[in-house]
């Protein structure tokens, strides 16, 4: 059966790059420090886990604690019982919060919000894997992140290969977590390899059902294939709640008909499913949701997977349109061709300066990442989101020449403090990172490799090697945990496995040199609760475009009227207003999410009769980060006084 077979591709792509290292590149131990120049190490890093070598998980940086340092967050296998799994909280110092066992392995990566009614926050992690069938045990688990203490487990169903064998099926999909209806409670969304994709509440409790109680167990949507895929959660059509996105494998014999590959799905927060679009190959990636082109329209941008041979060579972005029936279609914005099918999940950045957002994604060569031989390797690809322009392609190599395939997703961020962001991944034993053209940042190959697909073609900008000791298949995260104002890159993996049995697990953390506070894509999914969304930049707008006030002669010495500072971004901003003499606003300064009302009030009592032009009033918006559109704006203030006149017009009611 398909599950089967693809559980034992899965378990070759763990042990691909410690094998590919045993051979002639292998690095000399004895003489490391000739080889290779890492960054510093953080504070109290690198870590070591009591369980074995971290796979899949990558971490999650947050303040688990209110210290107001980045802690961090990663799941991992335990090393004494290969069924079961760990999971660590690791403090900004290096410090091991708590290290706990979980009832089966994770190879999904950890959220972390406040999912409950309380003030702290919790740990939600999916368990299980597709490797063993024999012993997944899976489910969502949630924690309290400040003592580790379980707060409750979700049961999946015992339904792969629709074959009962006891155990509940793997969560390989990161959950995501949001309030998706607007009642001011958190929902967590996931897919599961029982062929279903559940909404639970902050307790645990499905909100979904299905019509059938042998699917899903009656409380989810029943796929009739695995999820792999991990949720986006953004509001596509703008009606103030949030839809979730996200990928999923078909197999023929479904009952829509659909050949083998995969759906793209978009959900309402009731469980309707909005939007479906079928493609040729499953889809493994994980959606990314911004507005690339800068319509002001969000874009959901994915790669495929890499189950059906010989196609999923592209990466795609659709706009969700919705139709007058509450739901919509999936209209297809840019295709973009690869050298190979892609299993990580794009990231979202402007690389290019130009205000966009830029696409960046890793594409294996050919149908990769489970063959090897001349097949091996990645390549690493931008398009620009305004044009749909490839920016550049580049081949993965690692310091000694060595291609392997790639499983990380990328992450971005500037690094380096000189204003340009840089793209980080996982490949081989190291975490490597490209400047934003595509060429090297960190150190690579040689000119005298015998690959000649990973012979330099230029210069590495600088001649560090982020050394990890052994396979990074994670994706790097970038915070600052030391508080200085800078950035530390933090990836889970393992110890050199040298004269050991089991490979013990290992928590790198470096830390760049004049490295800045600036993050676009700083982690897996973007955010510690898996958005996946980059949210468009604050935006004002002040309405209306132009006051007029009227007052009859004699009466009152002020009139007042109404002005809305409106944010349509998605980011909260600072604002402040300047009036022109005789007109007073309040308040004159205040922070916007989505409207604020000001009343204006113009003093009228040194005007005759007449039309008087009084001035502009301007609203200015700021932020820490980011550039607030359209600001300043100017909304010119007019007063008229005189004779006013009220027209009375019937009316009709029926």
């Amino acid at each position: 059966m398909k599950k089967s077979a693809l559980a034992r591709k899965v378990f070759l792509l763990f042990i691909l790059v410690p094998l590919a290292w045993s051979g002639s590149g292998t690095p000399d131990r004895s003489a490391t420090a000739v080889w290779y120049n890492s960054p510093p190490a953080a504070s109290g890093f690198p870590v070591n886990l009591s369980g074995g070598a971290i796979y899949e998980s990558s971490p999650v940086l947050a303040d688990l604690n209110g210290d107001g340092a980045k802690d961090v967050v990663i799941g991992g296998p335990d090393a004494q019982n290969g069924c079961r799994g760990r999971l660590y909280a690791v403090s900004s110092k290096g410090d091991v919060l708590w290290d706990i066992r979980t009832r089966a392995p994770i190879n999904s990566t950890p959220a972390v919000a406040n999912i409950d009614d309380d003030p702290a926050l919790e740990v939600v992690v999916g368990l299980g894997t597709a490797e063993s069938k024999d012993c997944a045990d899976g489910g969502v688990l949630a924690i309290r992140a400040l003592t580790g203490e379980r707060e409750w487990v979700f049961d999946t169903q015992d339904w792969t290969d629709h074959v009962h064998n006891g155990f509940t099926d793997g969560v390989f999909s990161s959950p995501g977590i949001a309030d998706f209806d607007n009642d001011g409670s958190k929902e967590i969304v996931f897919g599961s390899f029982d062929q279903c994709i559940y909404m639970v509440d902050g307790q645990g409790n499905p909100l979904w059902t299905w019509d059938d109680p042998n699917r899903c167990g009656g409380h989810g949507y029943y796929n009739q294939d695995t999820i792999w895929s991990s949720p986006a959660i953004a509001d596509l059509n703008g009606d103030g709640d949030l839809e979730m996105v996200i990928g999923a494998d078909i197999s023929e014999g479904n009952r829509s008909g659909d050949p083998t590959g995969g759906y793209l799905y978009v959900f309402a927060p009731d469980g309707r499913v909005l939007a479906r679009r079928w493609f040729d190959q499953a889809i493994y990636s994980s959606p990314a949701v911004g507005d690339i082109d800068g319509d002001w329209d969000l874009e959901i941008v994915v790669g495929t997977g890499t189950w059906v041979p010989g196609t999923g060579y592209y990466v795609t972005a659709w706009d969700f349109v919705p139709n007058d029936e509450q739901r919509g279609t999936l209209q297809r914005e840019y295709w973009w061709a690869t050298s190979g099918r892609v299993f990580s999940s794009p990231a979202l950045a402007d690389l290019n300066g130009n205000g966009g957002l830029d696409v960046i994604a890793i594409a294996s060569v050919g149908d990769g990442p489970w063959n090897g031989g001349e097949d091996n390797g990645s390549k690493v690809v931008a398009w620009d989101g305004k044009t749909g322009k490839k920016l550049f392609e580049t081949m993965v190599c690692d310091s000694f020449g060595n291609a392997f395939n790639v499983h990380s997703s990328p992450t971005v961020a500037d690094i380096d403090g000189d204003g340009r962001l840089e793209i980080l991944f996982g490949h081989a034993w190291e975490v490597t990172v490209l400047n934003d053209d595509g060429t090297y940042y960190t150190d690579y190959s040689s000119s005298s490799v015998n690959d000649p697909v990973c012979r330099r073609t230029h210069e590495p900008t600088t001649d560090l090697t982020f050394w990890a000791r052994y396979s990074v298949y994670g994706t790097p995260a970038v915070g600052d945990l030391s508080g200085d104002g800078g950035l530390e890159v933090v990836v889970g993996g393992g110890d050199d496995p040298t004269d050991q049995t089991v490979v013990p697990g290992m928590l790198y953390a470096w830390q760049p040199e004049r490295a800045s506070a600036t993050a676009s894509w700083p982690m897996f999914n973007r955010d510690p609760a898996h958005t996946s969304f980059y949210p468009r930049r604050p935006r004002l707008s002040a309405t209306p475009l132009s006051l007029y006030a009227l007052q009859q002669v004699g009466e009152a010495d002020s009139v007042h009227l109404t002005l809305h500072i409106q944010n349509t971004g998605d980011q909260t901003f600072d604002w402040s207003g300047v009036a022109p003499s005789g007109v007073t606003l309040t308040p004159s300064h205040g922070t916007v999410e989505d409207d604020e009302r000001v009343m204006v009030t113009v003093s009228t009592q040194e005007y005759a009769a007449g039309m008087h032009r009084l001035g502009d009033i301007t609203i200015r918006g700021s932020t820490e980060d980011d550039a607030v559109m359209n600001s300043p704006s100017s909304i010119p203030v007019t007063l008229y006084v005189g004779d006013l006149y009220e027209a009375f017009l019937p009316i009709a009611v029926r």
